[in-house]
């Protein structure tokens, strides 16, 4: 059985590549060929996983520039490959490109189009789009409810729900320890945020949220780890708000685990988020989470995943978030993450009979 993966995003360290790389991860692909279609570039780690697996990656940097000659590359990749099942990870309908391409390439594919969040960039080409889109595919499939809702306006779709390897985020108060003394921040409260400098994210209130909470409590610190184009704009906003030396830019990891074992709170105030995998990682970890109620009340793990508008003011932001402090135990709940179905293994096995079932 021949599959194409494509990813209509760019192939760094984000939400969606790092669940399509999960699921490849854990499926199991025997009698099966699977290929990738990467937009842009992509991560080394990323590739060095696919390509170990048996795997190709076909490259393609011309997909937002230039799309009539990205549909033409990829229309003949399709058609000299004859892959059976064409499977699209996107979000929105600008997944027409590709499916504009399968029609070209007269390949006989059963297509899939998987949905990874409840807003997009262009929403007013996703609404032109939209009509001819739906009919244009074979089958779609989103990461939650309201991501499928989003991308099909109905709830015709295969949920498959984001998943972690729950043992690779076990609370560990040794590594906890470890990584405080690296960090040289054993004596303070530790905020931590984990996702890509844009709007959705939504950055500046997080700011304004935690100098609120400075103002209560100074012995504070923020992590953000991630990268993004809106990284110097958050910058120049902490030093102008005077709160740079309080915060600082991690970076990227492919470890997060190690910073969720490090910090004492997750602040995730997201303008719009299809699923939240960040919360059920930083929860399977033990980490109390303070998120905008744009976040699905479906990935919360316990009572310490607390959903807050986002009209609220930073100051009620900064009480709920301090309510933590001084909190002494914490556990593991890669149980609860497993009965929840948020298990990685679960769902790559699910996406493997979805694959199977079209033949």
């Amino acid at each position: 059985m021949k599959i194409l993966v494509i990813n209509t995003v760019e192939f760094g360290i984000n939400g969606m590549s790092k669940i399509i790389i999960d699921f490849y991860r854990f499926m199991d692909k025997k009698g099966k060929k699977i290929d990738f279609a990467a937009n842009d570039r992509i991560e080394k780690a990323y590739a060095d996983i696919i390509r170990e697996g048996g795997s190709r990656i076909f490259e393609f940097r011309d997909r937002n520039k230039k799309p009539f000659a990205y549909i033409k590359k990829l229309s003949d990749l399709i058609r000299e490959e004859d892959y059976d099942v064409v499977h699209i990870h996107g979000n929105s309908s600008l997944m027409l490109i590709e499916l504009e391409a399968v029609r070209k390439s007269g390949c006989a594919c059963k297509t899939i189009v998987h949905g990874h969040n409840t807003s997009c960039t262009h929403k007013m080409l996703h609404n032109i789009l939209h009509k001819r889109f739906m009919k244009s595919f074979d089958y779609a499939a989103a990461c939650s409810r309201e991501a499928g809702r989003f991308l099909c306006r109905n709830d015709d779709f295969f949920l498959l729900n984001n998943g972690i390897e729950e043992s690779k985020f076990l609370f560990d108060e040794n590594i906890r320890r470890e990584v405080r003394r690296k960090n040289k921040n054993d004596d303070k409260f530790v905020l931590l945020h984990v996702g890509l400098f844009n709007e959705q994210t939504n950055h500046e209130f997080l700011l304004d949220v935690f100098a609120a909470v400075l103002k209560k409590d100074p012995n504070c610190q923020l992590r953000l780890l991630g990268e993004g184009e809106l990284m110097p704009k958050i910058r120049e906003k902490a030093e102008q708000m005077g709160i740079a030396d309080k915060v600082i830019f991690a970076g990227v990891t492919l470890d997060p685990e190690k910073e969720y074992n490090g910090a004492d709170i997750l602040v995730f105030p997201s303008l719009y988020e299809s699923f939240g995998l960040v919360a059920v990682e930083a929860q399977c970890c033990g980490l109390p989470c303070v998120v905008s109620d744009r976040v699905p009340a479906s990935v919360g793990l316990s009572d310490e995943f607390e959903r807050m508008p986002l009209e609220d003011s930073p100051e009620k932001w900064a009480k709920h978030i301090l309510f933590y402090k001084g909190k002494k135990s914490r556990r593991s709940r890669d149980k609860e993450t497993a009965e929840k179905g948020f298990s990685i293994k679960e769902n790559a096995d699910r996406l493997r009979r979805f694959y199977e079932k079209m033949r």
